[in-house]
């Protein structure tokens, strides 16, 4: 088939840019046309993911809010609101409410607990997480977390042991909460430290299927994921050719999604390989009650399932603890 003509093409951009960007402003989403917001974001969603890629995405849609109001139209068919009423409305229990297309970035492997868009499948995956994080799980999670921060203080100590010529040690402790922060959430979701404050250094092994194990710094590796994740969650049509960009934002971030999953997979294939058969196993922490955790016709969880679930602890905790040992000193 012949290719068009290339002055068919400069003529068709402009028809298809109003058909794409303007006209749904005018139908598909004129009931959004009274909210207030950045112009660029009446339209598309392009303001939003500019934030996002620039990891300021937080701080725009505050100044927006700053701005425009309580309630702010953020992109096409985003409207973002910063009430106690509003909260309780989008995420009260039946309210009907489906998570977006934007989750489906997040996914590695298979969906896990975080950005699974199935309601039910939803459901019974909090049911087994759930279980993770009772009162008495969490109260047999101490003596991980005790033996991780003892060995974080023996460090501390390692490195403020010459003080300077005024009597005080000083050490840059931001990234030694990162590594005791990777650690323990290591030791919980996977049954052994990642042993980065052992090191003193950020680095966690991350193994694919067929493929030789390599080592990759952890933090960085998980900040460039949620930055493109973010990015192309807002930019779906974007995404399948992302990998094709030469921007060095897309190509390193979708390597660390790879390398993401890949600490996962590794961290997974080793407490497995350890584990007695069948029987469960001695230690007390969140990758044994998953691979104890039975579907509604009783069968196990599979590997797939347990990286992807264990990987969106490792996302959620890691940096949740880093911020609170850093507000803690």
């Amino acid at each position: 088939m012949a290719l068009l003509h290339p002055i068919v093409l400069v003529a068709f951009l402009p028809i298809w840019a109003f058909c794409y960007w303007i006209l749904p402003y005018f139908t598909t989403y004129k009931h959004l046309s009274h909210i207030p917001g950045p112009f660029v974001a009446k339209f598309s969603n392009l303001w939003l993911a500019l934030g996002a890629q620039r990891g300021q995405k937080f701080a725009w849609v505050h100044a927006a809010h700053q701005k425009y109001g309580k309630v702010v139209r953020v992109g096409f068919n985003h409207v973002s609101i910063a009430t106690a009423e509003g909260l309780r409305t989008v995420y009260a229990h039946g309210n009907g409410f489906l998570k977006d297309t934007y989750y489906e970035a997040f996914v590695s492997g298979v969906p896990g607990v975080f950005n699974v868009r199935d309601r039910d499948e939803h459901t019974r995956k909090r049911k087994i997480i759930a279980h993770a994080f009772s009162p008495g799980a969490v109260h047999d999670f101490e003596p991980h977390m005790s033996a991780n921060l003892k060995r974080w203080v023996t460090q501390l100590d390692r490195a403020t042991v010459n003080p300077g010529v005024d009597g005080y040690s000083r050490v840059n402790i931001m990234p030694w909460c990162t590594f005791l922060a990777f650690d323990i959430i290591g030791d919980l979701a996977f049954g052994a430290p990642f042993g980065m404050v052992q090191r003193g250094r950020d680095e966690c092994e991350s193994t694919r299927p067929g493929e030789p194990a390599t080592y990759v710094p952890g933090a960085e590796t998980l900040n460039r994921r949620g930055e493109v994740s973010s990015t192309l969650g807002l930019l779906p049509a974007l995404r399948p050719w992302a990998r094709y960009l030469p921007h060095p934002f897309f190509y390193r971030g979708l390597q660390s999604v790879k390398n993401l999953h890949g600490i996962a997979y590794a961290a997974v294939t080793k407490r497995l390989a350890s584990m007695d058969g069948d029987k469960p196993g001695k230690r007390h922490d969140i990758l044994e009650m998953l691979c104890r955790s039975k579907d509604a016709e009783g069968n196990p969880m599979p590997r797939d399932e347990l990286v992807s679930e264990a990987l969106t602890e490792l996302i959620a905790g890691s940096d949740t603890m880093a911020s609170g040992g850093i507000q803690a000193q």
